[in-house]
């Protein structure tokens, strides 16, 4: 009788495990497969299967033989008063042999037994069986109808149950995880859509208004060159400086158009460099000259040193000399009155070096590597205002050019800006011998 008894015991939770082997790895569908081959396997009428979650309310859940109607939170608040609560808490089997006296069950909605019957409860644990997954409730309108050996045979098929369930929960919160995933990944690939929607239109915006400004700030050079030849047989006036006060704006408003219209299209990654020999004592002479007056109302001199032959180099000219009138304003902006301001270009074994040097207030450590960034500005007291694009559109001018622009500086002691541009056309060599230091 007692192998049997045994032999029943392992074909059903044989039966189980074929049965969850076979089942969908979905915590829901598992507990209901499970619940119904344990009832089965004990002939039992009804059942509940529950998962619990870390605060032991019922998550995923199964019903056998029980019809409830709207909301089914009732049942499961009867449920943890009961038999449920106390395997839940206990994390072992109970039996309820007479579910009419004893204080043990709790009277549950949608119950068919008519005045009495007996309930087991099995609880579900994890594989390692340290943590409790969920808990089963079978009832029988027989009283006392679960012996030892029922137990014993329904503990087992809990602990596969168990198991199953603890993978079909792993498997649940890596699909859960996985969505959420790709939910914020769809929600990240929309704003990057968004935000090059909006960088391209912004782009475009900008281009139009550079573009409209050039017109009408060409037209006003275009007018004050006219007025300046009409008063120029004239005797000299305050009228004189006004203009040309006036035409030094305009130029340095119409270098600034050309310096945020080459930014944009650099930073587009668009070829908009035009190479052509180009002599570079030349080249930094007229950059100088476009700032001179600057230099020459805060009462600094200005010197250039160049060595005494330099290749002509295949380089944007109009370009690279907004970089050194960038430069070389910037320089002036930042010295004291009475500063000196020195303008070099030197071969080096990288290419010609050009650099601007100064006597002005310094640059903190902190702040150099982040000083050719766009927008940023280095802040003190008395600080020129600005908008934080001038050295950023070197940088990029620059390396458009093959080359790399660096700066070195002591705080009080100035600052001097250098740029390296690779020598790529070996042509005949400046046409000036030692170029003079000149001051101004």
């Amino acid at each position: 009788m007692a192998q049997y008894v045994e032999r029943t015991r392992d074909a059903q939770i044989a039966k189980l495990a074929v049965a969850l082997h076979y089942q969908h790895l979905e915590p829901t569908a598992v507990l209901a497969t499970a619940l119904e081959r344990m009832a089965d396997s004990v002939s039992a009428t009804q059942g509940a299967a529950a998962n619990l979650d870390d605060h032991h309310h019922p998550r995923y859940t199964a019903l056998l033989g029980y019809f409830l109607e709207g909301d089914d939170d009732e049942f499961w608040q009867a449920m943890s008063r009961g038999i449920f609560g106390f395997v839940m808490h206990g994390r072992r089997v109970v039996i309820v042999r007479n579910i009419s006296t004893d204080p043990r069950w709790s009277g549950m909605p949608g119950l068919s037994l008519a005045s009495g019957g007996s309930a087991i409860g099995v609880p579900l644990m994890s594989p390692e069986g340290d943590q409790l997954l969920g808990v089963v409730i079978l009832t029988h309108p027989q009283i006392d109808y679960f012996s030892g050996g029922t137990a014993r045979m329904l503990e087992s098929m809990g602990a596969v149950t168990g198991a199953a369930l603890s993978h079909a929960l792993q498997m649940t919160a890596l699909s859960e995880s996985e969505s959420a995933f790709r939910e914020l990944a769809a929600v990240a690939d929309a704003e990057r859509v968004q935000l090059a929607h909006d960088e391209a239109l912004r782009r475009d915006l900008s281009a139009m208004i550079y573009h409209d400004l050039r017109n009408p700030v060409q037209n006003i050079q275009s007018s004050l060159s006219g007025l300046a030849r009409v008063l120029a047989s004239l005797e000299k006036t305050v009228a004189h400086d006004l203009i040309d006060l006036a035409a030094r704006s305009t130029q340095q408003m119409t270098r600034m158009i050309k310096a945020l219209l080459d930014l944009e299209r650099l930073e587009g990654g668009r070829a908009i460099i035009q190479r052509k020999p180009s002599n570079i004592l030349d080249l930094l002479n007229d950059a100088v000259d476009l700032v001179r007056a600057l230099i020459h109302d805060a009462e600094q001199t200005v010197k250039i040193e160049v060595d005494s032959e330099l290749p002509r180099l295949l380089i944007d000219a109009d370009m690279i000399q907004r970089v050194v009138v960038n430069l070389v304003e910037n320089a002036a902006k930042h010295t004291p009155s009475g500063g000196h301001i020195r303008v070099s270009a030197h071969m080096t074994e990288e290419g010609l070096r050009i650099a601007i040097g100064d006597t002005g207030s310094g640059i903190p450590p902190g702040l150099r590597d982040r000083i050719f960034d766009k927008f940023f500005r280095v802040r003190y007291q008395n600080a020129p205002v600005g908008f934080g694009l001038g050295l950023a559109f070197c940088r990029l001018a620059v390396e458009a050019h093959g080359g790399h622009i660096w700066v070195e500086s002591e705080v009080d002691h100035g600052s001097t800006f250098a740029f390296v541009l690779p020598v790529e056309l070996k042509d005949a060599p400046s046409d000036s011998k030692r170029a003079p230091a000149l001051t101004g």
